[in-house]
């Protein structure tokens, strides 16, 4: 199994994976977040597609997808900040004024699931920004512990698949998903591996975990199961973890997966 995760640049692939089934029902195209609230109430119907195909054309497109055997299987969206409604959020804070990126939606369709692709959609993401310059993403994830979250509204994703991912708790929020309290986290991007004289840590300065709470790992053992070089990606997962090469900056992040779990992590929704 090959898994891709490449720039959405394609407009008919986004729509195969967050589109309708009927070309003129009205969904979210996962415009919610990202336009403002007048103009997303104005759009309807055909209207939300075509503007999404507008955001796909343009130089920076507005997420990544993933492709699973080549066929489009997951999307995530991700921008700056400041272009999306987090900007005014009543409930989810802004915790200073770094021009950070947010990851706030990953969609896998059904007959994909359960085979890695949110945690790839959360590398490919990263390194989509990254690659724009971002000088940190921030991820609004649903804090549900062990409980069980409807997969309809899992869309911002889980606590524990960014904790792996290398991201670190921020700050709380009021924001409630499906029951559960959203919280804010973060990875930091300033630095390759770590920030000078941080011993470890990719947190970023004032946000290191405290030693104990399940989080305080050193960045490589975080960032093991999804990070990529800066020359590209291509990784073999095994039974004692994972090779990685990428073709080319610009290339997708791609995994070529043998197993589909890494000893002594928890499994999370996939």
């Amino acid at each position: 199994m090959t898994i891709d995760v490449r720039p959405a640049a394609a407009f008919a692939d986004v729509r195969a994976v967050i589109g309708p089934k009927s070309p003129t029902a009205t969904v979210c195209w996962c415009l919610s977040y990202r336009i403002p609230a007048k103009l997303n109430n104005e759009l309807r119907g055909p209207a939300r597609g075509d503007h999404v195909a507008e955001l796909c054309r343009a130089a920076t497109p507005p997420g990544v997808i993933a492709y699973r055997d080549g066929e489009p299987a997951g999307w995530a969206a991700v921008a700056p900040r400041a272009d999306t409604s987090f900007a005014r959020s009543r409930t989810i804070p802004h915790v200073d004024d770094l021009p950070v990126w947010s990851l706030w939606c990953i969609r896998v369709r059904p007959s994909h699931r359960k085979q890695g692709l949110s945690h790839a959609l959360i590398a490919g993401a990263v390194e989509f920004a990254r690659d724009h310059g971002a000088p940190a993403v921030e991820a609004y994830p649903l804090d549900n512990g062990a409980a069980t979250v409807d997969l309809t509204m899992a869309y911002a994703g889980l606590r524990r698949n960014f904790e792996r991912a290398g991201f670190v708790h921020v700050a709380d929020t009021t924001s409630v998903l499906a029951g559960h309290p959203r919280v804010l986290m973060r990875l930091d991007l300033r630095w390759p591996t770590r920030p000078p004289g941080a011993s470890g840590w990719n947190a970023g300065p004032g946000s290191r975990p405290a030693p104990g709470s399940g989080r305080d790992r050193p960045v490589d053992d975080l960032r093991a199961p999804v990070t990529t070089s800066r020359s590209g990606t291509s990784v073999r997962r095994g039974a004692r973890g994972r090779r990685r090469t990428r073709s080319a900056r610009a290339g997708p992040w791609r995994r070529t997966a043998a197993a589909r779990s890494v000893p002594g992590r928890a499994a999370g929704a996939r």
